[in-house]
């Protein structure tokens, strides 16, 4: 197997022979095992969510677009960096030319960063929601949140460059046997000690955990200490008799849940990747590194970071009633006129009064933690 990752010691060094011929087919077999099933997971998974925000104008709401996005990195994921892997796994050398070296590298780091960035802007827009609504513009906010969503992709294809221009396919020669690998940064190959990081390969891996996972997750922590904050202030001060207040209030709630979730799953899956690279990295020890810890660690970075690229529609499933009407829909065939049935019954529940100002109403589309329809939000709850 030729490794996609920074050459890592089980390919490449005399000291792996052994320790590579007796674990190289569980990790070969759990990989590729794995690696379907996530992928298989993630194409439907995130398909249907795109599809979802895409052909139905009623979900085409600020916090919507952006899980939209969110889905379409890990849909893009899933769809080039899976089958380059599992191909992979077929030959004992890299098959693959410099070229898709170097693309299957980048694609995942494009992928991080939309998936990173997202959270951070759907943390802001609760924020702003939560705690600060009366300056929260709702003029063409749809079309700013389309803006917002294109300046993420070109943020984050951005700084896939410098692993495109880094990443290369290599030749490297264990036991005097040629194997061809790809390697995602630079690494200087030895006989007697495998890969051995460079100081260009740890300031790229030091700066992307930076720019890429500690600072948007502190930033997204500082929003969301700010925003339980709010909450607990506003569930004491709103009266039990201001239904619509405290059915905003709940609703808006619920949503923030919904982000915070998608938030911890996502640490959750990139925590074991950083630990693996900077350990890597900053720490490089042949007896660590050839141990069978660290090896559990290796594959449980890669398939974690796959893991990410499918379950965020199975968490919206479990969190909005609105996403598990419409995957029950787009996954059982079932017709629309369902569907239509339960928006106008939700809209005959909330209905307009003729003297009732448009900043006093408790949008329709509101209900179900704000996860459907526009963003006329222009009301706070009073605090």
């Amino acid at each position: 197997m030729a490794s996609l990752t920074t050459a890592l010691p089980n390919v490449t060094g005399n000291y792996t022979d052994d320790y590579h011929s007796q674990t190289v087919d569980v990790y070969e077999i759990v990989s590729m095992v794995f690696l379907i099933s996530f992928g298989m997971l993630g194409v439907i998974g995130n398909g249907i969510l795109v599809c979802i925000v895409l052909l139905n104008p009623d979900m085409r709401s600020v916090p919507n677009i952006l899980i939209a996005s969110l889905g379409l990195g890990d849909f893009f994921v899933v769809i080039t960096s899976v089958p380059f892997n599992l191909v992979s796994y077929l030959y004992n050398s890299y098959p693959f030319n410099s070229a898709v070296c170097k693309f299957s590298s980048a694609v995942p780091i494009v992928s991080h960063g939309v998936s990173v960035f997202t959270l951070s802007a759907l943390s802001y827009d609760r924020y702003m929601a939560i705690v600060r609504p009366m300056q929260r513009r709702q003029s063409n906010a749809v079309r700013r949140t389309y803006a917002v969503a294109i300046s993420i992709w070109v943020t984050s294809i951005l700084l896939g460059i410098p692993t495109t221009i880094l990443a290369k396919r290599d030749l490297i020669y264990p036991s005097g046997v040629e194997v061809a690998i790809c390697k995602t940064l630079p690494v200087n190959i030895t006989e007697e000690y495998g890969a051995i990081p460079t100081v260009t390969a740890k300031v790229h891996e030091a700066v992307r955990c930076l720019i890429m996972f500690v600072i948007p997750l502190a930033i997204i922590s500082m929003y969301y200490i700010l925003i339980a904050k709010q909450l607990a202030q506003s569930s004491r001060t709103i009266p039990c008799e201001n239904h619509g207040d405290s059915r905003q209030l709940r609703a808006r709630r619920r949503l923030a849940r919904t982000v915070l979730v998608l938030v911890v799953i996502f640490a959750i899956c990139w925590i074991p990747h950083f630990m693996y690279r900077l350990w890597f990295n900053f720490s490089f020890s042949l007896e660590v590194f050839s141990s069978t810890g660290m090896f559990i660690l290796q594959i449980v970075s890669v398939l974690m970071v796959y893991a990410n690229s499918c379950i965020n529609p199975i968490a919206l499933c479990f969190l909005s009633k609105t996403y598990r009407r419409y995957f029950a829909r787009y996954l059982c065939c079932q017709r629309n006129r369902k569907l239509s049935h339960v928006r106008a019954t939700r809209m005959n529940m909330y209905p307009m009064s003729p003297g009732t100002p448009t900043s006093t109403i408790y949008n329709k589309r509101s209900v179900d933690g704000s996860l459907r329809g526009s963003s006329v939000e222009t009301r706070a709850c009073t605090v």
